[in-house]
């Protein structure tokens, strides 16, 4: 019976840890998602953007690097911006290349060719 209930505690602590580090990509896109709006609302050259992330999907690349596709809101459209990011169980670091935000530009522009040819 002792046997019986090592084995079942063994297979339960497996399929927790198994879970847990499935989820872990969740988990990293969570703190990204949290970082990256931080940063639009307080970053003195981001936040009269107004940017808002609605979403991040993460895929572990390997050891503590992941690559991750963030959804950015601007002026009503959906931006993707691809992030490179590191990790591990207390910190996150993100990174999107540069010219990742020429989107905001690239509106604003629209915006004035709009008004202009009225």
């Amino acid at each position: 019976m002792k046997m019986i209930l090592r084995v079942i505690a063994v297979i339960f602590v497996l399929i927790f840890a198994w879970g847990y580090w499935e989820g872990r990509p969740i988990m990293i896109a969570e703190r990204v998602k949290a970082s990256m709006q931080q940063k639009f609302d307080t970053d003195p050259n981001m936040k009269n953007w107004h940017l808002a992330v609605t979403g991040v999907t993460v895929l572990k690349k390997g050891g503590n690097q992941y690559q991750g596709l963030a959804k950015i809101m601007y002026k009503n459209n959906t931006h993707d911006v691809l992030v490179e990011i590191t990790a591990d169980w207390n910190n996150t670091l993100w990174q999107a290349p540069p010219g990742s935000f020429l989107f905001v530009v690239q509106e604003d522009v629209r915006e004035i060719e709009r008004r202009f040819s009225r």
